[in-house]
């Protein structure tokens, strides 16, 4: 049988970000951290918002460790066990607690909360302490009691307690050898000798009444962190003594720790006057000078010629945002030892075209970069104080806007004409400023206490705007605002106000009480009359007609969608969790208006919260909750590849991969093919 056979050979090229991934920014450096361990050569410090890093040259470079952990949770404790390492995790800011998490091959954080006491309150999975005695690991909870594993959590089991001892709240463990202790918030603290079945109640030095912050050991001595002092115990808990010599202020102690007789404390209640201390013989201190009062120490780390200490820094004065400080002279100076420590909390982010900008949440900082967010540099909002933040920001030409939150007078208006080098405030709002937006003629400013405000020359005054806007603070909160021409939408607690006059007046566009739309609104975007507006509960939704009528277009488990952007049909969401274990962080995109979407999640290191989107040069960048600013190239990539086929033509196809030959009015008449 003749065969005819096409053979054909052709490139296909295929587009994707196949070889992209998410990196930090260098140069926003710092954050909280509260927890040191040593394992291998490795020193892992535990962050505030950023998950764990890792350094292995005793603390001048880090690099974020392990992939699992949740994005914006809270590290408070972290221990060792031959190879394998346990973090535990606790409520802040808002954001849930989640229990105990494992690392046994170096590379993978997984969840150990099996058996753990849940029973739907916020602060569940909210642990205390963390410790090992023995072949266990223990852990405790405030309001739970203290529970053990020996299979690496693969189970955990209640200690039991005897009836004084079940009413405490438990606050810290720690253990020497085979003895377990803990701290209580009333009842002092607690031994067990057999791996807490039974506990002894210890009171002979400091009573019962003494609320123990923290406990650690060093050696045979055991020392407790408490609401009136620093105490020690050198028998196993049986009698205490007061170390207090030399420090001036013991009603606020915060941390302490000890190798030797070598010895550091942290004492203060806020950022402004807080002290440190050293001891050589273990009952007498010095105060170490050489580290700033407003340097807020959370924990230290002794090494064998070195010394770490993680804490809050003021911005300001230590060159961060927080992070961690070290000294190689035992205490008499100290540097900063944050080098990859991207662990800043970044709040809000805006370019034009030149510089890229990047708010934080401490002390009225922003960044700002010229090159793409290879590097930054740092500006301060005047008079800023240690609970400011920067909520919003907006460019404008060569003016650049930022949006605050003070303990002065609430928030305000700040104003940039050098590309962020320096900033001067506009006319007072005396209101947390969450948006900011302009059109041709106005400047608004969106606030959470007093509607909308308004300005026509740069801020120099503002007028209010709030008529026809819902009547309680609460309901006109403002978090979100759109423009389009003097068409201006506002995203409000109870959904989107619409306003055709420069906010003269507005209506409501939420589709009214039993819609997707009547709901706390955090971003805004509008094209034409098509409107996406991310809420803090439902996610994603769409309005086709100004508002009139809304769709839920992408839920994903109740997520707040914090942030969108549109960058041509490609629609861009930041997604928090806000701390519920169930929905998942990160970056999504849509390219059919909200119909599917995909995510850029698979190269974050721990999925973060987002808090803000911005696209320059082809690169997004996002701010998160507690890893900095984050950035991801948007350069496709081409693959090209070689496609053979074997082609037969259907009306001749004659089966087992062969084809009759083809005829004309005479029969056969063009041969085999060749």
């Amino acid at each position: 049988m003749k065969k005819i056979v096409l053979l054909l050979s052709f490139f296909v090229c295929i587009w994707g970000y196949t070889n992209a991934q998410w990196i930090s920014s260098q140069g926003m450096d710092g954050g909280d951290f509260r927890c040191f361990v040593k394992n291998g050569s490795g020193i892992y410090a535990g962050s505030q918002y950023g998950g764990v890093y890792r350094s292995i040259d005793n603390g001048d470079t880090w690099i974020q460790f392990g992939k699992g952990l949740p994005g914006g949770i809270s590290v408070t404790e972290i221990i060792s066990e031959d190879e394998t390492l346990y973090v535990a995790t606790s409520a802040w800011g808002g954001k849930r607690a989640q229990g105990v998490f494992r690392c046994s091959d170096g590379t993978n954080w997984v969840a150990i909360n099996n058996n753990l006491p849940t029973s739907g309150s916020f602060y569940d999975l909210d642990v205390t302490g963390l410790t090992l005695c023995g072949s266990y690991v223990f852990t405790s909870f405030y309001s739970d009691g203290v529970h053990r594993t020996d299979n690496q959590g693969a189970t955990w089991v209640p200690s039991p307690f005897n009836p004084t001892f079940q009413l405490q709240k438990i606050t810290d463990l720690c253990s020497i050898d085979t003895i377990l202790f803990a701290g209580s918030y009333y009842g002092g603290a607690y031994r067990s000798t057999d791996y807490g079945n039974t506990w002894t109640q210890l009171t002979n030095g400091f009573g019962t009444d003494n609320f123990v912050m923290g406990l650690i050991s060093s050696g045979t001595k055991l020392y407790a962190t408490t609401s009136n002092g620093f105490y020690l115990s050198s028998d196993y808990g049986d009698s205490w003594m007061p170390i207090n010599g030399g420090i001036t202020n013991t009603q606020n102690c915060k941390t302490i720790s000890a190798s030797g007789n070598t010895m550091y404390c942290a004492v203060g209640s806020n950022t402004t006057d807080t002290k440190t201390y050293k001891s050589t013989n273990g009952f007498t201190w010095t105060e170490v000078t050489s580290i700033s009062s407003q340097y807020f120490i959370m924990k230290f780390f002794i090494g064998s010629n070195f010394v770490l200490a993680g804490h809050v820094g003021v911005y300001a004065l230590s060159s961060n945002g927080g992070g961690i400080i070290k000294s190689i002279d035992n205490g008499e100076t100290w540097a900063n030892a944050s080098l990859g420590l991207a662990s800043l909390y970044a709040t809000a982010l805006a370019s034009n075209g030149e510089n890229i900008f990047a708010s934080t949440s401490g002390y009225g900082g922003i960044y700002s970069s010229n090159n793409n967010g290879a590097s930054w540099t740092k500006s301060i909002l005047p008079g800023y104080g240690a609970d400011w933040k920067v909520l919003s920001m907006l460019c404008d030409g060569s003016n650049v806007y930022a949006g605050n939150n003070n303990n002065t007078n609430g928030g305000d208006v700040f104003i940039s004409t050098d590309n962020g080098q320096s900033w001067s405030a506009t006319a007072p709002i005396s209101s947390p400023v969450y948006a900011l937006a302009k059109n041709d003629t106005y400047l608004f400013a969106g606030t959470s206490t007093v509607g909308i405000k308004r300005s026509s020359n740069n801020g120099a005054s503002w007028s209010t705007i709030n008529t026809g806007l819902p009547f309680s603070a609460f309901q006109r909160f403002t978090r979100a605002i759109a423009t389009n021409g003097s068409k201006i939408y506002a995203g409000t607690g109870i959904g989107v106000y619409r306003s055709v006059n420069d906010g003269t007046n507005w209506v409501a566009a939420n589709g009214g009480t039993s819609s997707p739309g009547y709901t706390v609104i955090n971003a805004l975007i509008t094209k034409g009359d098509t409107l996406f507006a991310g809420t803090e509960y439902n996610g994603v939704i769409r309005s086709f007609d100004n508002g009139t009528t809304w769709t839920s277009v992408f839920s994903n488990n109740g997520m707040a969608a914090k942030t969108l952007l549109l960058d041509g049909t490609k629609l861009y969401v930041g997604s928090s969790s806000n701390g519920d274990p169930l929905v998942e962080n990160g970056v999504y995109f849509s390219e059919d208006w909200g119909q599917t979407w995909d995510n850029l999640n698979e190269t974050f290191q721990s999925i973060p919260m987002i808090n803000s989107l911005l696209i320059s040069n082809n690169r997004l960048y996002a701010a998160t909750y507690g890893e900095s600013v984050l950035s991801f190239d948007l350069t496709p990539v081409s693959s090209d590849k070689t496609l053979n086929l074997t082609l037969y033509l259907e009306g001749l196809y004659n089966g087992s991969n062969t084809m009759r030959e083809a005829s004309g009015d005479l029969g056969p008449q063009f041969g085999e093919a060749k």
